[in-house]
């Protein structure tokens, strides 16, 4: 496992430590361990932390532009995405794309030539295997 030190001064006109570099550095990795230790020299107040940590999380991006409820709904339709993907043995965007979903998400068809419209090809297979689930996992 790799590890960073990391050393913060305090800001005194501030009253904080300066956590940029250490909230920029943490931002991308998952942090396994970690030990701090406060230290005083040449009369300024010093943080070093020891971080062990693996490289590169890849945080989920939230969908732009939905309100809570289509928020919730979107993450609704991708839990279902990813049940009928692993009982097929099926990449989840196969079965539909996060940009689809987000839309459905969005508008909440309440039919399935409403939702036909939708999806990135005539949506045939799509609405004949899973339309209807679609449509009540999404209202």
């Amino acid at each position: 496992m790799p590890v960073r030190i990391i050393t913060l001064r305090f800001d005194p006109e501030r009253e904080l430590f300066q956590d940029e570099d250490l909230n920029r550095f943490c931002s991308s990795r998952r942090v396994t361990q970690k030990r701090a230790e406060f230290f005083s020299w040449q009369g300024r107040a010093w943080w070093t932390v020891w971080l062990e940590y693996d490289e590169a999380v890849q945080s989920e991006a939230l969908p732009e532009g939905l309100d809570t409820t289509q928020t919730a709904t979107d993450k609704r339709l991708k839990e279902w995405r990813f049940g009928v993907a692993e009982k097929q043995g099926l990449p989840a965007y196969v079965v539909a794309t996060n940009r689809e979903l987000e839309e459905l998400a969005r508008r909440r068809p309440q039919t399935l030539e409403a939702m036909r419209s939708t999806f990135r090809t005539s949506g045939g297979s799509i609405m004949a295997d899973w339309g209807f689930r679609i449509c009540r996992t999404a209202n």
